[in-house]
């Protein structure tokens, strides 16, 4: 039987968004995915750090060699697991900072919103670039500072430890990998208006919670509150037919005014173990 995982905050489970907006945050996460699936070659070996529900995997297993994904929680490696039993995917939980394979072992390496989560995200990323062969890439996303926080001000979001600016994303992957571009994930105009006025309410919110209460609040009533919030906003079903994957691209222009960053990492020079 398939172990239940709650939704959080920071979980994307697929057909439990009850609103527009968080409609159009799945299919954001989801094109992380296809744009990488368009990339892989039927040898690929690929592993995700950081695979959650694990919705993604059949996308990328179904096109390469191998796919493995990687997580920290033996609930969602659970799930992940009995939801792609058809699909030709590993799952295994691991310890958030060393990667139970040998180098070289993969030859693409995908971590989608993660990195922000990291205590020690220069770590993070050398142990990724660890396990690429030589000439790997790395397909990495993560918010854009840029669009979601106040200049000065630390996340409004209490899982993550940092946000990432265009420049400081750059920064990171270059002590890693010998060759790094960053891009912007934009949507269309619809989209991104309504993704600024979601990022605006809460930034708003956040400026008049200076005592922190929101981070006191336990997962299961900040959920409570969101579906009750979302549930007065426009239907899920409602967007269905206007929005798909075609409303979100990347982009190289532009970037302080991304949803998302996307970095594209290739590592030319040898691993050692």
């Amino acid at each position: 039987m398939k172990e239940a995982i709650s939704d959080t905050s920071e979980r994307i489970l697929p057909g439990r968004q009850i609103s527009v907006r968080q409609h159009l945050l799945y299919l954001r996460h989801r094109f992380a995915y296809a744009t990488v699936a368009r990339e892989l070659r039927s040898t690929d070996r690929v592993v995700e750090v950081g695979c959650g529900a694990g919705y993604g995997a059949a996308e990328l297993g179904d096109r390469a060699a191998r796919f493995v994904g990687l997580d920290v929680d033996s609930r969602v490696i659970a799930h992940a697991t009995e939801s792609n039993r058809s699909n030709a995917c590993e799952f295994q939980l691991y310890d958030g900072e060393r990667i139970p394979f040998d180098a070289g072992s993969f030859d693409v390496a995908v971590s989608f919103q993660v990195v922000e989560h990291v205590p020690d995200d220069l770590g993070y990323v050398a142990e990724i670039a660890r396990v690429l062969a030589p000439g790997g890439t790395l397909y990495l996303t993560t918010p854009n500072r840029v669009t979601r926080v106040d200049p000065g001000r630390k996340p409004w979001n209490r899982y993550h430890l940092r946000e990432y600016t265009p420049t400081e994303l750059d920064a990171l992957m270059q002590t890693a990998f010998s060759e790094v571009q960053v891009l912007g994930v934009r949507g269309s105009e619809e989209v991104e208006q309504i993704e600024h006025e979601r990022l605006r309410s809460i930034r708003k919110i956040a400026s008049i919670d200076v005592f922190g209460l929101r981070d006191r609040v336990p997962e299961w009533g900040k959920q409570w509150i969101a579906r009750l919030v979302e549930g007065r906003k426009p239907a899920v079903d409602q967007s269905l037919g206007r929005f798909d994957l075609s409303d979100f691209r990347s982009s190289a222009d532009e970037l302080e005014r991304s949803l998302d960053l996307l970095a594209v990492c290739r590592e030319t020079a040898s691993s050692e173990s």
